[in-house]
């Protein structure tokens, strides 16, 4: 999944997103399906290479049985190649939701500390990943992260002076 990012974004207003999962709900459903995705790509993997031996199996058998005649091409074993096609849709299907749901996080803006956290979290993953964003766009979505954690700091700042002043308004009663 190493890919150029470069979106343009529009920061969706508190009210419109009522109707949408929180941020914290599609980073879930992302690692889901990443999860998914990775298991179907290792049970793809198995059943290749498995599908290799039993073509090398054949084509040593041959050679011991004296035909020398080794085909071209591999011997089809229509089961096999099904499964691995089978899977291989299945991968193709989860990569597009995985893309689908990188491309609506990016878009979606945090609401609170912990959804912001949240996506700098998500965001080094994918960096981690190899994943290489466009300079602003990077730039634009660790300063909405950051923004919503410097709110959150000041209201957290404010709730503890106004209860520090109610304590030093009962003292001096």
């Amino acid at each position: 999944m190493q890919n150029a990012v470069n979106f343009q974004t529009t920061g969706a207003p508190q009210a419109e997103r009522k109707d949408t999962k929180s941020l914290i709900e599609l980073i879930r459903r992302y690692d889901y399906i990443e999860g998914l995705c990775d298991r179907v790509l290792t049970e793809q993997q198995a059943k290749m290479s498995r599908y290799h031996q039993m073509i090398s199996e054949e084509r040593i058998k041959s050679a011991l049985r004296g035909t020398m005649d080794i085909p071209e091409r591999p011997p089809v074993h229509t089961s096999e190649t099904a499964e691995i096609e089978e899977l291989e849709t299945e991968v193709r299907i989860y990569r597009y939701q995985l893309n689908t749901l990188e491309s609506v996080i990016y878009e979606t803006e945090p609401s609170n500390l912990k959804e912001a956290l949240a996506k700098l979290r998500f965001i080094a993953r994918l960096v981690v990943d190899g994943v290489e964003f466009e300079s602003d766009f990077f730039a634009f979505m660790i300063e909405e992260c950051t923004d919503i954690a410097e709110m959150s700091a000041q209201d957290m700042v404010g709730a503890e002076r106004a209860k520090l002043q109610t304590l030093i308004n009962q003292q001096t009663l």
